[in-house]
């Protein structure tokens, strides 16, 4: 059942709840769900920005190129 609800929710909420959780200091939470819309949508340059801004945030910073560069890419 929880997995329903999980196909329901929109790329576009799953970004939002991301960033969302990434200013409440739950980075991981908030990178999950940025990976998650972009499974969802992979074309969607400002979803790989904020996954980026992310992983900035978490010090992983070869991963926040590749967002980067993704993001530009699109």
């Amino acid at each position: 059942m929880q997995e329903e609800a999980e196909d329901e929710t929109s790329p576009e909420e799953r970004i939002k709840l991301g960033l969302e959780l990434v200013r409440q200091g739950r980075l991981d939470e908030g990178i999950e769900s940025i990976e998650i819309a972009i499974e969802q949508v992979p074309d969607k340059p400002d979803a790989h920005f904020n996954l980026g801004i992310a992983h900035t945030l978490k010090d992983n910073i070869p991963e926040a190129i590749r967002s980067y560069h993704e993001a530009i890419a699109i």
